[in-house]
């Protein structure tokens, strides 16, 4: 965990290393290297549930990973 200093107090950011492979790992183990259109819907609506569950209840807001240098 770390801050971020922002004007309305500091902002706590939470990282965590995947559990399991990525995506893209996962992909390129399939012999296709492709998504079948069921394991994509699948994938989708469990991330969208996770995202969800985080916002509603947790109350935290996940906005992906970037790069922290300015530009």
């Amino acid at each position: 965990m770390f801050m971020i200093p922002r004007a309305g107090g500091p902002h706590r950011c939470i990282v965590q290393k995947p559990l399991w492979e990525s995506l893209e790992e996962f992909k390129d183990r399939n012999p296709s290297h492709r998504y079948s259109e069921d394991l994509l819907k699948i994938d989708l609506k469990y991330t969208f549930l996770m995202l969800d569950y985080l916002h509603t209840v947790c109350h935290v807001i996940h906005t992906g990973i970037q790069d922290m240098v300015p530009t």
